[in-house]
């Protein structure tokens, strides 16, 4: 397991609005979900997810290979979520964060990568 501390080689800053048409004749369009993540200094991922109506949503994480990492389905009645979660012990890599409702879905890249550790040396000679 590792216990070196993951930096970002690439912040993810997804403050998406996506939008979809509101049902009836009316051409007025309506959000379904806001989604924001972000990478903080202690290795831990914040989601947060706020819906404006009811309805599932799913959070999941994804490697290069497409294996599920973490899933988290939404409560349809649960309008505000926030999810924080340590991402220390994942390997060093790119990562896939999808958060997607019956109408839409957000996709974001997340790059991980060990913080490099130089060690300075004196060679003296006496």
């Amino acid at each position: 397991m590792k216990t070196q501390l993951k930096t970002i080689a690439c912040a993810i800053a997804l403050s998406v609005s996506s939008v979809a048409f509101a049902t009836g004749k009316s051409n007025k369009q309506v959000p379904k979900f806001e989604a924001s993540a972000y990478i903080a200094k202690d290795a831990c991922l914040h989601i947060n997810v706020a819906k404006a109506s009811e309805g599932w949503v799913t959070v999941s994480l994804k490697d290069t290979k497409n294996n599920e990492i973490y899933s988290e389905n939404i409560a349809k009645n649960d309008l505000q979520y926030a999810l924080k979660m340590n991402v220390s012990n994942l390997s060093d890599g790119v990562y896939t964060l999808e958060i997607a409702s019956a109408n839409q879905t957000i996709t974001k890249r997340i790059s991980l990568a060990s913080e490099r550790v130089e060690v300075a040396r004196k060679v003296s000679v006496q």
